[in-house]
């Protein structure tokens, strides 16, 4: 799949959803993040559209532990 739609893809590991970063940000601020599935014809179909912002998003995942348990 990364292959089809490239680095910005990052795949949900229990579903077919996947979330779908932009090619170009246009805001220092907030990214725009696509929620995507897949549709009856294997086509890719966006679910919803998510405005984070990036300082937000940053830390969230600065703050991941790959030592703690999910």
């Amino acid at each position: 799949m990364r292959n089809e739609l490239g680095d910005r893809y990052v795949p949900c590991e229990v579903s077919s959803r996947w979330l779908q970063f932009p090619k170009k940000v246009t805001s220092q601020q907030y990214v725009i993040v696509d929620v995507m599935t897949r549709n009856s014809e294997g086509n890719p179909k966006k679910i919803c559209e998510l405005v984070l912002s990036k300082k937000d998003l940053l830390n969230a995942v600065a703050m991941l532990d790959t030592k703690d348990e999910i």
